[in-house]
């Protein structure tokens, strides 16, 4: 992804949770579960999943990978994830300025 700006675009992934990824729950933070991690791979950043969120049945997969972006510049509602303390499921879409839905 090459023109990705936090805070303003946002990539969808609650439909590919809650399809593929039985154990995370809508109320976890999917990194600090261990379901997603945000890898540096040189000037870029690259989202990995893990569908049983650090269990033995699967390992990290790649998923997208952000061109010259930092880790730290990225969060989970970045990627319309529930956040400890935070309302992400109703927020207003109109806010983003690209959407991009993974299912």
């Amino acid at each position: 992804m090459t023109d990705f700006d936090s805070g303003t675009d946002r990539i969808d992934l609650q439909a590919l949770f809650w399809t593929s990824v039985p154990g995370w729950t809508r109320s976890d933070d999917p990194f600090d579960a261990g379901f997603l991690r945000l890898v540096q791979d040189g000037a870029d950043t690259r989202l990995d999943i893990d569908q049983d969120g650090g269990g033995t049945a699967y390992d990290f997969q790649s998923l997208l990978t952000f061109d010259a972006t930092l880790p730290s510049t990225l969060s989970a509602a970045d990627f319309g994830m529930a956040v400890p303390g935070q309302v992400v499921l109703g927020v207003d879409r109109s806010y983003y300025n690209d959407d991009l839905l993974l299912a």
